[in-house]
Protein backbone atom coordinates (compact mmCIF):
# COMPACT_ATOMS: atom_id res chain seq x y z
CA UNK A 1 0.00 0.00 0.00
CA UNK A 2 2.85 2.37 0.88
CA UNK A 3 4.51 1.58 -2.46
CA UNK A 4 1.31 2.40 -4.35
CA UNK A 5 0.94 5.66 -2.46
CA UNK A 6 4.59 6.53 -3.07
CA UNK A 7 4.21 5.94 -6.80
CA UNK A 8 1.05 8.03 -6.85
CA UNK A 9 2.81 10.86 -5.04
CA UNK A 10 5.80 10.71 -7.42
CA UNK A 11 3.51 10.82 -10.47
CA UNK A 12 1.47 13.65 -8.96
CA UNK A 13 4.55 15.69 -8.06
CA UNK A 14 6.14 15.01 -11.45
CA UNK A 15 3.01 16.09 -13.30
CA UNK A 16 2.62 19.15 -11.11
CA UNK A 17 6.25 20.16 -11.60
CA UNK A 18 5.98 19.81 -15.36
CA UNK A 19 2.73 21.73 -15.40
CA UNK A 20 4.36 24.50 -13.39
CA UNK A 21 6.79 24.90 -16.27
CA UNK A 22 3.97 26.58 -18.13
CA UNK A 23 5.78 29.79 -17.23
CA UNK A 24 8.33 28.75 -19.88
CA UNK A 25 5.58 28.85 -22.48
CA UNK A 26 4.29 32.18 -21.21
CA UNK A 27 7.75 33.73 -21.43
CA UNK A 28 8.25 32.43 -24.98
CA UNK A 29 4.84 33.73 -26.03
CA UNK A 30 5.39 37.17 -24.52
CA UNK A 31 8.84 37.45 -26.11
CA UNK A 32 8.17 36.09 -29.59
CA UNK A 33 4.48 36.15 -30.49
CA UNK A 34 4.09 39.61 -32.00
CA UNK A 35 7.28 39.72 -34.03
CA UNK A 36 6.84 36.16 -35.32
CA UNK A 37 3.23 36.71 -36.38
CA UNK A 38 4.22 39.96 -38.08
CA UNK A 39 6.94 38.14 -40.03
CA UNK A 40 4.49 35.48 -41.24
CA UNK A 41 1.66 37.87 -42.10
CA UNK A 42 3.96 40.05 -44.21
CA UNK A 43 4.57 37.12 -46.58
CA UNK A 44 1.60 36.60 -48.95
CA UNK A 45 0.49 32.96 -49.05
CA UNK A 46 -3.00 33.29 -50.51
CA UNK A 47 -4.15 31.79 -53.79
CA UNK A 48 -5.95 33.86 -56.39
CA UNK A 49 -5.49 37.17 -58.19
CA UNK A 50 -1.82 37.91 -58.83
CA UNK A 51 -0.77 34.99 -56.61
CA UNK A 52 -0.24 32.03 -58.90
CA UNK A 53 1.03 28.75 -57.44
CA UNK A 54 4.67 29.61 -58.11
CA UNK A 55 4.41 32.77 -56.03
CA UNK A 56 2.55 30.94 -53.28
CA UNK A 57 5.32 28.34 -53.05
CA UNK A 58 7.96 31.07 -52.96
CA UNK A 59 6.13 32.56 -50.01
CA UNK A 60 5.89 29.21 -48.25
CA UNK A 61 9.61 28.61 -48.86
CA UNK A 62 10.30 31.93 -47.23
CA UNK A 63 8.21 31.02 -44.19
CA UNK A 64 9.99 27.69 -43.79
CA UNK A 65 13.57 28.58 -44.70
CA UNK A 66 13.61 32.25 -43.79
CA UNK A 67 11.73 32.16 -40.51
CA UNK A 68 10.77 28.85 -38.90
CA UNK A 69 14.05 27.04 -39.57
CA UNK A 70 16.26 29.88 -38.27
CA UNK A 71 13.99 30.30 -35.25
CA UNK A 72 14.30 26.57 -34.51
CA UNK A 73 18.09 26.58 -34.99
CA UNK A 74 18.51 29.53 -32.66
CA UNK A 75 16.32 27.85 -30.07
CA UNK A 76 18.14 24.50 -30.42
CA UNK A 77 21.48 26.20 -29.81
CA UNK A 78 20.37 26.95 -26.26
CA UNK A 79 19.27 23.39 -25.46
CA UNK A 80 21.34 20.47 -24.29
CA UNK A 81 19.68 17.33 -25.67
CA UNK A 82 16.04 17.78 -26.70
CA UNK A 83 16.23 19.63 -30.00
CA UNK A 84 13.56 20.39 -32.59
CA UNK A 85 13.92 18.32 -35.77
CA UNK A 86 12.43 19.60 -39.00
CA UNK A 87 10.50 17.52 -41.52
CA UNK A 88 8.73 18.15 -44.82
CA UNK A 89 6.57 16.20 -47.26
CA UNK A 90 5.53 17.03 -50.80
CA UNK A 91 3.35 15.02 -53.12
CA UNK A 92 4.90 13.62 -56.28
CA UNK A 93 3.14 16.25 -58.40
CA UNK A 94 4.32 19.00 -55.98
CA UNK A 95 0.71 20.07 -55.49
CA UNK A 96 0.44 19.24 -51.78
CA UNK A 97 2.89 20.11 -49.05
CA UNK A 98 3.23 20.01 -45.27
CA UNK A 99 6.18 20.73 -43.00
CA UNK A 100 6.91 21.11 -39.33
CA UNK A 101 9.05 20.17 -36.34
CA UNK A 102 9.24 17.23 -33.92
CA UNK A 103 10.69 16.25 -30.58
CA UNK A 104 10.77 12.79 -29.03
CA UNK A 105 10.86 9.44 -30.79
CA UNK A 106 8.20 7.33 -29.10
CA UNK A 107 5.40 5.36 -30.77
CA UNK A 108 2.55 7.58 -29.53
CA UNK A 109 2.53 10.68 -31.74
CA UNK A 110 0.61 13.85 -30.93
CA UNK A 111 0.39 16.55 -33.59
CA UNK A 112 -0.56 20.21 -33.26
CA UNK A 113 -1.89 21.12 -36.70
CA UNK A 114 -2.35 24.58 -38.22
CA UNK A 115 -2.02 26.05 -41.71
CA UNK A 116 0.03 28.84 -43.26
CA UNK A 117 -2.02 29.65 -46.36
CA UNK A 118 -4.73 32.30 -46.13
CA UNK A 119 -7.62 33.66 -48.15
CA UNK A 120 -6.90 36.81 -50.21
CA UNK A 121 -6.73 40.06 -48.21
CA UNK A 122 -9.61 41.72 -50.03
CA UNK A 123 -10.30 45.44 -50.08
CA UNK A 124 -11.68 47.98 -47.65
CA UNK A 125 -9.47 47.36 -44.61
CA UNK A 126 -9.24 50.01 -41.91
CA UNK A 127 -5.49 49.57 -41.79
CA UNK A 128 -3.40 50.64 -44.76
CA UNK A 129 -1.73 47.27 -45.36
CA UNK A 130 -3.57 44.04 -44.45
CA UNK A 131 -0.33 42.10 -45.01
CA UNK A 132 1.06 43.47 -41.78
CA UNK A 133 -0.22 43.52 -38.22
CA UNK A 134 -1.53 46.35 -36.12
CA UNK A 135 -2.13 46.32 -32.38
CA UNK A 136 -5.50 47.74 -31.39
CA UNK A 137 -8.25 47.35 -28.80
CA UNK A 138 -11.65 45.88 -29.59
CA UNK A 139 -14.76 45.09 -27.58
CA UNK A 140 -14.80 41.32 -27.18
CA UNK A 141 -16.44 38.95 -24.72
CA UNK A 142 -17.79 41.82 -22.65
CA UNK A 143 -14.38 43.49 -22.22
CA UNK A 144 -12.03 45.80 -24.07
CA UNK A 145 -9.39 43.39 -25.34
CA UNK A 146 -5.97 43.71 -26.96
CA UNK A 147 -6.13 42.53 -30.59
CA UNK A 148 -3.83 42.23 -33.52
CA UNK A 149 -5.23 42.67 -37.03
CA UNK A 150 -3.98 41.51 -40.42
CA UNK A 151 -4.68 38.75 -42.90
CA UNK A 152 -3.99 35.42 -41.21
CA UNK A 153 -3.67 36.58 -37.60
CA UNK A 154 -6.44 34.19 -36.53
CA UNK A 155 -6.77 32.04 -39.66
CA UNK A 156 -4.25 30.57 -39.13
CA UNK A 157 -0.79 32.12 -38.83
CA UNK A 158 -1.37 33.40 -35.30
CA UNK A 159 -2.36 29.96 -34.00
CA UNK A 160 0.59 28.46 -35.91
CA UNK A 161 2.96 30.68 -33.93
CA UNK A 162 1.20 29.56 -30.73
CA UNK A 163 1.77 25.86 -31.48
CA UNK A 164 5.41 26.57 -32.33
CA UNK A 165 5.83 28.26 -28.95
CA UNK A 166 4.17 25.32 -27.18
CA UNK A 167 6.51 22.76 -28.75
CA UNK A 168 9.57 24.85 -27.88
CA UNK A 169 8.31 25.27 -24.32
CA UNK A 170 7.92 21.49 -23.95
CA UNK A 171 11.42 20.95 -25.34
CA UNK A 172 12.88 23.40 -22.85
CA UNK A 173 10.86 22.03 -19.93
CA UNK A 174 12.05 18.45 -20.58
CA UNK A 175 15.55 19.19 -21.85
CA UNK A 176 17.06 17.87 -18.62
CA UNK A 177 14.86 14.75 -18.64
CA UNK A 178 14.57 13.76 -22.33
CA UNK A 179 13.98 10.11 -21.40
CA UNK A 180 10.44 11.07 -20.45
CA UNK A 181 9.70 11.51 -24.13
CA UNK A 182 10.79 7.96 -24.99
CA UNK A 183 7.15 6.94 -25.27
CA UNK A 184 5.91 9.86 -27.35
CA UNK A 185 6.62 11.96 -30.41
CA UNK A 186 5.34 15.53 -30.32
CA UNK A 187 5.13 17.66 -33.43
CA UNK A 188 3.79 20.85 -34.93
CA UNK A 189 2.59 20.43 -38.50
CA UNK A 190 1.74 23.17 -40.99
CA UNK A 191 -0.67 22.57 -43.86
CA UNK A 192 -0.03 24.80 -46.87
CA UNK A 193 -3.31 24.56 -48.81
CA UNK A 194 -6.05 24.28 -46.19
CA UNK A 195 -8.09 27.12 -47.69
CA UNK A 196 -8.30 25.44 -51.09
CA UNK A 197 -8.01 21.64 -51.25
CA UNK A 198 -6.11 20.71 -48.07
CA UNK A 199 -2.73 18.98 -48.06
CA UNK A 200 -3.27 17.11 -44.78
CA UNK A 201 -5.54 14.34 -46.14
CA UNK A 202 -3.09 13.67 -48.98
CA UNK A 203 -0.16 13.60 -46.56
CA UNK A 204 -1.85 11.08 -44.27
CA UNK A 205 -2.99 8.92 -47.17
CA UNK A 206 0.50 8.81 -48.68
CA UNK A 207 2.17 8.23 -45.30
CA UNK A 208 0.06 5.91 -43.13
CA UNK A 209 2.92 5.60 -40.63
CA UNK A 210 2.89 9.37 -40.14
CA UNK A 211 -0.67 9.34 -38.84
CA UNK A 212 -0.69 10.63 -35.24
CA UNK A 213 -2.34 8.87 -32.36
CA UNK A 214 -3.92 12.23 -31.64
CA UNK A 215 -3.95 15.42 -33.68
CA UNK A 216 -5.24 18.80 -32.55
CA UNK A 217 -6.36 21.00 -35.43
CA UNK A 218 -5.91 24.44 -33.90
CA UNK A 219 -8.16 26.30 -36.34
CA UNK A 220 -11.50 27.15 -34.79
CA UNK A 221 -13.03 26.98 -31.34
CA UNK A 222 -12.79 25.07 -28.08
CA UNK A 223 -13.99 22.30 -28.57
CA UNK A 224 -15.51 20.89 -31.75
CA UNK A 225 -17.33 17.56 -31.65
CA UNK A 226 -19.04 17.77 -35.06
CA UNK A 227 -18.58 19.49 -38.42
CA UNK A 228 -21.31 19.92 -40.99
CA UNK A 229 -21.05 18.53 -44.47
CA UNK A 230 -19.86 20.85 -47.23
CA UNK A 231 -21.67 21.08 -50.57
CA UNK A 232 -20.65 23.17 -53.58
CA UNK A 233 -23.33 23.54 -56.30
CA UNK A 234 -22.95 25.33 -59.62
CA UNK A 235 -25.97 26.72 -61.46
CA UNK A 236 -25.95 28.20 -64.95
CA UNK A 237 -28.13 29.93 -67.53
CA UNK A 238 -27.18 31.23 -70.98
CA UNK A 239 -26.68 35.00 -71.01
CA UNK A 240 -28.29 35.56 -74.40
CA UNK A 241 -29.32 38.96 -75.78
CA UNK A 242 -31.76 41.21 -73.99
CA UNK A 243 -34.58 42.92 -75.87
CA UNK A 244 -33.18 46.48 -76.12
CA UNK A 245 -36.48 48.29 -75.50
CA UNK A 246 -35.38 48.95 -71.92
CA UNK A 247 -32.11 48.81 -69.93
CA UNK A 248 -30.57 45.41 -69.28
CA UNK A 249 -27.91 43.82 -67.06
CA UNK A 250 -24.80 43.66 -69.20
CA UNK A 251 -22.60 42.27 -66.41
CA UNK A 252 -23.17 41.15 -62.85
CA UNK A 253 -20.14 39.85 -60.98
CA UNK A 254 -19.03 39.22 -57.43
CA UNK A 255 -15.50 40.19 -56.47
CA UNK A 256 -12.81 37.51 -57.01
CA UNK A 257 -12.25 35.04 -54.20
CA UNK A 258 -12.83 31.48 -53.03
CA UNK A 259 -16.34 30.10 -52.81
CA UNK A 260 -16.03 29.79 -49.03
CA UNK A 261 -15.70 33.56 -48.62
CA UNK A 262 -18.58 36.03 -48.80
CA UNK A 263 -17.44 38.52 -51.47
CA UNK A 264 -16.26 41.95 -50.40
CA UNK A 265 -18.23 43.58 -53.24
CA UNK A 266 -20.62 42.99 -56.12
CA UNK A 267 -20.93 45.01 -59.32
CA UNK A 268 -23.66 45.30 -61.92
CA UNK A 269 -23.22 47.11 -65.23
CA UNK A 270 -26.55 48.27 -66.64
CA UNK A 271 -26.70 49.31 -70.30
CA UNK A 272 -29.37 50.86 -72.50
CA UNK A 273 -29.70 52.11 -76.05
CA UNK A 274 -31.39 55.28 -74.88
CA UNK A 275 -29.06 57.36 -72.67
CA UNK A 276 -32.10 59.18 -71.29
CA UNK A 277 -33.48 55.92 -69.89
CA UNK A 278 -30.18 55.30 -68.12
CA UNK A 279 -30.09 58.87 -66.75
CA UNK A 280 -33.61 58.51 -65.40
CA UNK A 281 -32.77 55.17 -63.84
CA UNK A 282 -29.60 56.62 -62.32
CA UNK A 283 -31.60 59.50 -60.87
CA UNK A 284 -34.04 57.25 -59.05
CA UNK A 285 -32.25 53.96 -58.44
CA UNK A 286 -30.68 54.98 -55.13
CA UNK A 287 -34.10 55.84 -53.70
CA UNK A 288 -35.62 52.69 -55.21
CA UNK A 289 -32.96 50.65 -53.46
CA UNK A 290 -33.55 52.31 -50.10
CA UNK A 291 -37.32 51.89 -50.38
CA UNK A 292 -37.21 48.32 -51.65
CA UNK A 293 -38.84 45.91 -49.21
CA UNK A 294 -36.62 42.85 -48.94
CA UNK A 295 -38.14 39.57 -47.77
CA UNK A 296 -37.36 40.48 -44.16
CA UNK A 297 -38.22 43.93 -42.76
CA UNK A 298 -35.19 43.67 -40.45
CA UNK A 299 -32.76 42.87 -43.28
CA UNK A 300 -29.64 45.05 -43.33
CA UNK A 301 -29.00 46.00 -46.94
CA UNK A 302 -25.48 46.57 -48.21
CA UNK A 303 -24.40 50.13 -49.01
CA UNK A 304 -25.02 50.98 -52.68
CA UNK A 305 -22.80 53.18 -54.85
CA UNK A 306 -24.22 54.45 -58.17
CA UNK A 307 -21.97 55.66 -60.98
CA UNK A 308 -22.32 56.70 -64.65
CA UNK A 309 -19.05 55.55 -66.26
CA UNK A 310 -20.17 56.39 -69.82
CA UNK A 311 -23.31 57.58 -71.60
CA UNK A 312 -25.80 54.74 -71.75
CA UNK A 313 -24.20 52.89 -68.81
CA UNK A 314 -24.97 52.66 -65.12
CA UNK A 315 -22.66 50.96 -62.61
CA UNK A 316 -24.03 49.67 -59.32
CA UNK A 317 -21.61 48.61 -56.56
CA UNK A 318 -22.39 47.09 -53.18
CA UNK A 319 -19.84 46.36 -50.47
CA UNK A 320 -19.67 43.85 -47.67
CA UNK A 321 -20.45 44.53 -44.05
CA UNK A 322 -19.66 42.13 -41.22
CA UNK A 323 -18.57 38.50 -41.26
CA UNK A 324 -17.30 36.93 -44.48
CA UNK A 325 -16.73 33.26 -43.66
CA UNK A 326 -18.90 31.14 -45.96
CA UNK A 327 -19.60 28.66 -43.17
CA UNK A 328 -21.48 31.25 -41.11
CA UNK A 329 -23.70 33.39 -43.37
CA UNK A 330 -26.10 33.79 -40.45
CA UNK A 331 -23.45 35.85 -38.65
CA UNK A 332 -23.02 38.09 -41.67
CA UNK A 333 -26.77 38.55 -41.92
CA UNK A 334 -27.20 39.22 -38.20
CA UNK A 335 -24.93 42.26 -38.08
CA UNK A 336 -23.88 43.01 -41.65
CA UNK A 337 -24.72 42.33 -45.28
CA UNK A 338 -23.66 40.09 -48.14
CA UNK A 339 -23.22 42.59 -51.00
CA UNK A 340 -24.08 40.00 -53.63
CA UNK A 341 -27.31 39.00 -51.90
CA UNK A 342 -28.42 42.63 -51.52
CA UNK A 343 -27.70 43.55 -55.12
CA UNK A 344 -29.10 40.38 -56.68
CA UNK A 345 -32.37 40.55 -54.75
CA UNK A 346 -32.86 44.21 -55.66
CA UNK A 347 -32.10 43.65 -59.33
CA UNK A 348 -34.42 40.65 -59.33
CA UNK A 349 -37.22 42.96 -58.27
CA UNK A 350 -36.39 45.43 -61.06
CA UNK A 351 -36.62 42.55 -63.51
CA UNK A 352 -39.97 41.45 -62.08
CA UNK A 353 -41.43 44.96 -62.35
CA UNK A 354 -40.25 45.38 -65.95
CA UNK A 355 -37.66 48.08 -65.32
CA UNK A 356 -34.90 45.78 -66.65
CA UNK A 357 -35.05 43.59 -69.73
CA UNK A 358 -34.70 39.81 -69.50
CA UNK A 359 -31.43 38.01 -70.21
CA UNK A 360 -29.34 35.39 -68.42
CA UNK A 361 -28.08 37.69 -65.66
CA UNK A 362 -31.60 38.95 -65.03
CA UNK A 363 -32.89 35.40 -64.93
CA UNK A 364 -30.32 34.32 -62.38
CA UNK A 365 -31.28 37.22 -60.10
CA UNK A 366 -34.84 35.91 -60.20
CA UNK A 367 -33.62 32.43 -59.32
CA UNK A 368 -31.67 33.61 -56.28
CA UNK A 369 -34.55 35.80 -55.12
CA UNK A 370 -37.09 32.98 -55.52
CA UNK A 371 -34.96 30.21 -54.03
CA UNK A 372 -33.21 31.90 -51.10
CA UNK A 373 -34.02 35.59 -51.07
CA UNK A 374 -31.92 37.04 -48.28
CA UNK A 375 -32.40 34.00 -46.02
CA UNK A 376 -29.58 31.63 -45.12
CA UNK A 377 -31.34 28.62 -43.56
CA UNK A 378 -33.51 27.67 -46.55
CA UNK A 379 -36.64 29.25 -45.08
CA UNK A 380 -38.25 29.98 -48.46
CA UNK A 381 -38.45 26.27 -49.31
CA UNK A 382 -38.21 24.52 -45.93
CA UNK A 383 -39.47 21.17 -47.21
CA UNK A 384 -36.38 20.91 -49.42
CA UNK A 385 -33.77 23.29 -48.08
CA UNK A 386 -34.16 23.46 -44.30
CA UNK A 387 -32.58 20.89 -41.96
CA UNK A 388 -31.85 20.84 -38.22
CA UNK A 389 -31.12 17.99 -35.82
CA UNK A 390 -29.88 17.23 -32.31
CA UNK A 391 -26.26 17.87 -33.29
CA UNK A 392 -26.88 20.97 -35.39
CA UNK A 393 -29.90 22.48 -33.68
CA UNK A 394 -32.13 25.51 -34.11
CA UNK A 395 -30.15 28.39 -35.56
CA UNK A 396 -27.33 26.02 -36.50
CA UNK A 397 -28.84 23.93 -39.29
CA UNK A 398 -28.00 23.79 -42.99
CA UNK A 399 -26.77 27.19 -44.22
CA UNK A 400 -26.59 28.67 -47.71
CA UNK A 401 -24.05 31.38 -48.55
CA UNK A 402 -24.48 32.89 -52.02
CA UNK A 403 -20.88 33.80 -52.77
CA UNK A 404 -20.00 33.76 -56.48
CA UNK A 405 -21.88 35.25 -59.47
CA UNK A 406 -20.17 35.55 -62.83
CA UNK A 407 -21.38 36.82 -66.20
CA UNK A 408 -19.92 35.60 -69.48
CA UNK A 409 -21.35 33.59 -72.36
CA UNK A 410 -23.18 31.84 -69.56
CA UNK A 411 -24.14 33.22 -66.18
CA UNK A 412 -22.95 31.06 -63.28
CA UNK A 413 -23.90 30.99 -59.61
CA UNK A 414 -21.99 29.24 -56.82
CA UNK A 415 -22.86 28.71 -53.18
CA UNK A 416 -21.06 27.55 -50.07
CA UNK A 417 -23.42 25.17 -48.28
CA UNK A 418 -22.74 23.72 -44.83
CA UNK A 419 -25.31 21.02 -44.24
CA UNK A 420 -26.81 19.27 -41.23
CA UNK A 421 -27.41 15.53 -40.92
CA UNK A 422 -30.86 15.60 -42.51
CA UNK A 423 -29.40 16.58 -45.86
CA UNK A 424 -27.03 13.62 -46.00
CA UNK A 425 -27.92 10.54 -47.99
CA UNK A 426 -27.11 8.06 -45.20
CA UNK A 427 -28.51 8.43 -41.69
CA UNK A 428 -26.09 8.61 -38.75
CA UNK A 429 -26.50 5.80 -36.21
CA UNK A 430 -25.69 8.14 -33.32
CA UNK A 431 -22.60 6.27 -32.16
CA UNK A 432 -20.15 5.70 -35.02
CA UNK A 433 -17.40 8.31 -35.14
CA UNK A 434 -15.84 9.84 -38.21
CA UNK A 435 -17.04 11.08 -41.58
CA UNK A 436 -20.36 9.69 -42.69
CA UNK A 437 -20.20 7.46 -45.77
CA UNK A 438 -21.92 8.48 -48.97
CA UNK A 439 -22.96 11.86 -50.32
CA UNK A 440 -25.56 14.53 -49.72
CA UNK A 441 -29.08 14.60 -51.18
CA UNK A 442 -28.54 17.91 -52.97
CA UNK A 443 -28.45 16.56 -56.52
CA UNK A 444 -32.06 15.47 -56.17
CA UNK A 445 -32.99 18.58 -54.16
CA UNK A 446 -31.56 21.10 -56.62
CA UNK A 447 -32.95 19.31 -59.66
CA UNK A 448 -36.34 19.62 -58.00
CA UNK A 449 -35.75 23.27 -57.09
CA UNK A 450 -34.73 24.28 -60.63
CA UNK A 451 -37.72 22.46 -62.14
CA UNK A 452 -40.09 24.16 -59.72
CA UNK A 453 -38.57 27.58 -60.41
CA UNK A 454 -38.57 27.22 -64.20
CA UNK A 455 -42.24 26.21 -64.02
CA UNK A 456 -43.31 28.85 -61.48
CA UNK A 457 -41.61 31.76 -63.26
CA UNK A 458 -41.28 31.06 -67.00
CA UNK A 459 -38.15 32.29 -68.73
CA UNK A 460 -34.70 31.09 -69.82
CA UNK A 461 -33.95 27.75 -68.17
CA UNK A 462 -31.75 27.78 -65.08
CA UNK A 463 -29.90 24.48 -64.77
CA UNK A 464 -27.94 22.70 -62.09
CA UNK A 465 -24.61 22.01 -63.79
CA UNK A 466 -23.08 20.09 -60.92
CA UNK A 467 -23.14 19.78 -57.18
CA UNK A 468 -20.31 18.21 -55.25
CA UNK A 469 -20.16 16.92 -51.70
CA UNK A 470 -16.73 18.23 -50.76
CA UNK A 471 -16.99 16.65 -47.31
CA UNK A 472 -19.69 14.68 -45.55
CA UNK A 473 -20.57 15.51 -41.93
CA UNK A 474 -17.91 14.46 -39.45
CA UNK A 475 -18.83 13.48 -35.90
CA UNK A 476 -17.19 12.57 -32.62
CA UNK A 477 -18.82 11.05 -29.52
CA UNK A 478 -17.08 12.89 -26.65
CA UNK A 479 -18.24 10.61 -23.82
CA UNK A 480 -16.40 7.57 -25.16
CA UNK A 481 -13.53 9.32 -26.90
CA UNK A 482 -10.24 9.19 -24.95
CA UNK A 483 -8.72 11.92 -27.10
CA UNK A 484 -11.62 14.26 -26.45
CA UNK A 485 -11.42 13.49 -22.74
CA UNK A 486 -7.73 14.44 -22.70
CA UNK A 487 -8.55 17.78 -24.31
CA UNK A 488 -11.34 18.29 -21.81
CA UNK A 489 -8.97 17.54 -18.92
CA UNK A 490 -6.39 20.08 -20.12
CA UNK A 491 -9.11 22.63 -20.76
CA UNK A 492 -10.46 22.25 -17.22
CA UNK A 493 -6.99 22.73 -15.75
CA UNK A 494 -6.70 26.13 -17.43
CA UNK A 495 -10.30 27.35 -17.63
CA UNK A 496 -11.79 25.70 -14.55
CA UNK A 497 -14.77 24.27 -16.41
CA UNK A 498 -15.52 21.57 -19.01
CA UNK A 499 -14.74 22.23 -22.63
CA UNK A 500 -17.79 23.05 -24.79
CA UNK A 501 -18.90 20.44 -27.30
CA UNK A 502 -19.72 22.38 -30.44
CA UNK A 503 -21.22 21.45 -33.78
CA UNK A 504 -19.95 23.90 -36.40
CA UNK A 505 -20.16 24.65 -40.10
CA UNK A 506 -16.48 25.32 -40.66
CA UNK A 507 -14.45 22.66 -42.43
CA UNK A 508 -11.11 21.92 -40.74
CA UNK A 509 -8.24 19.51 -41.35
CA UNK A 510 -9.83 17.26 -38.71
CA UNK A 511 -12.52 16.12 -41.14
CA UNK A 512 -12.34 12.49 -42.12
CA UNK A 513 -9.91 11.32 -39.46
CA UNK A 514 -11.11 9.94 -36.13
CA UNK A 515 -7.72 10.61 -34.53
CA UNK A 516 -7.90 14.33 -35.35
CA UNK A 517 -9.95 16.79 -33.30
CA UNK A 518 -10.48 20.49 -33.91
CA UNK A 519 -9.90 22.54 -30.76
CA UNK A 520 -9.07 26.23 -30.25
CA UNK A 521 -7.89 28.88 -30.57
CA UNK A 522 -11.09 30.87 -29.89
CA UNK A 523 -13.29 30.63 -26.80
CA UNK A 524 -16.34 32.41 -28.22
CA UNK A 525 -17.99 30.57 -31.15
CA UNK A 526 -18.33 33.54 -33.48
CA UNK A 527 -16.63 34.13 -36.82
CA UNK A 528 -17.91 37.66 -37.36
CA UNK A 529 -16.84 40.97 -35.81
CA UNK A 530 -14.53 41.56 -34.06
CA UNK A 531 -12.81 38.35 -35.30
CA UNK A 532 -13.83 38.49 -38.98
CA UNK A 533 -12.66 35.05 -40.09
CA UNK A 534 -12.04 35.32 -43.86
CA UNK A 535 -13.15 38.93 -43.62
CA UNK A 536 -11.98 42.50 -43.84
CA UNK A 537 -10.14 43.68 -40.70
CA UNK A 538 -9.44 40.10 -39.53
CA UNK A 539 -8.45 40.20 -35.88
CA UNK A 540 -7.11 37.94 -33.15
CA UNK A 541 -7.59 38.44 -29.39
CA UNK A 542 -4.10 38.08 -27.96
CA UNK A 543 -5.25 36.76 -24.59
CA UNK A 544 -7.28 33.98 -26.25
CA UNK A 545 -4.30 32.83 -28.26
CA UNK A 546 -2.05 32.88 -25.23
CA UNK A 547 -4.58 30.98 -23.12
CA UNK A 548 -5.07 28.43 -25.89
CA UNK A 549 -1.35 27.75 -25.85
CA UNK A 550 -1.54 27.06 -22.12
CA UNK A 551 -4.20 24.41 -22.76
CA UNK A 552 -2.09 22.81 -25.48
CA UNK A 553 0.96 22.86 -23.21
CA UNK A 554 -0.93 21.03 -20.45
CA UNK A 555 -2.30 18.58 -22.99
CA UNK A 556 1.23 17.65 -24.08
CA UNK A 557 2.44 17.44 -20.49
CA UNK A 558 -0.43 15.05 -19.82
CA UNK A 559 0.61 12.93 -22.81
CA UNK A 560 4.20 12.77 -21.54
CA UNK A 561 3.43 12.11 -17.89
CA UNK A 562 0.40 9.87 -18.43
CA UNK A 563 0.93 8.16 -21.79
Amino acid sequence: MRLVLAIAVIISVSFSAAADNIKIYRELFDRDFLHQVRALVQVPTYRGGVMDERRVQIGLDRLREGFFSPWALMFNSKLGTLKLKSFEWRSADRKYRVFGFRIGSGPKKISLITHLDTVPPGRGWFQENPLDIEEIERAYGGDITDFITGRGVIDNKGPAVVTFAVLRAIAKAYDATPEKLNGVTLEVLFDTSEETDMSMPHYLKANPAAKPWMGIVHDGFWCIRAEKGIERPLFSVLQGDAIPDKPWIKELNSSPGPVNQIPDSARALIQGLNPRDIRNLAKHIGLLYQLYQFDDPDYRRAYLVVRNPRPGELLLITRVAGAQHGSAPEENRATGANPLVSLVNFLGRLVETGRLSMNGAARMTQFVKWTWGTRVFGEKHPDLLKAEDETFGTGNGTTYAVTRFKTGGAVTLELDIRYALGHHGIKWDGKTEGTLPGKSRFTEIFNTITKQFNKAIPGPLVNLITTKTAFAPDLKVPAGNDRFQRIDRAYKQVMGKPCPKLGIGGGTDAKGHSELLAAGALFHPRLGPPINFHGIDEGAPIKDLKKSGEILFRLLVDAIEKP
